[in-house]
């Protein structure tokens, strides 16, 4: 809860400072925040015995969720335009 009430307090001080001319270039920073923070995770991951062990099953099941998800998309998408489709031809 702390979380989500920090992220909308600084979102509210981003709308408010938006002018600000220094903040701009802000964006570039927290590129390269994000991209620290995913190194520093993959070390963690990595030094993480158990999940190196059963880093073939972790992949499998991500990989079965995510092509579960795409062919879902798809298989959605599909449909809907089949119902656009005749309602078109109408």
């Amino acid at each position: 809860m702390r979380i989500l009430l920090l992220l909308a307090i600084s979102i509210g001080a981003g709308v408010l400072l938006k002018n600000v001319r220094h903040l701009r270039y802000l964006h570039h920073t927290s590129t390269w925040t994000v991209w620290l923070l995913l190194l520093a995770f993959g070390f963690t991951l990595g030094s993480n015995e158990a999940i190196v062990r059963d880093f073939l099953h972790f992949g499998l099941t991500a990989f079965a969720v995510a092509f579960a998800g795409v062919a879902g998309s798809v298989l959605a998408a599909w449909g809907v335009r089949m119902v656009i489709d005749k309602k078109r031809t109408k």
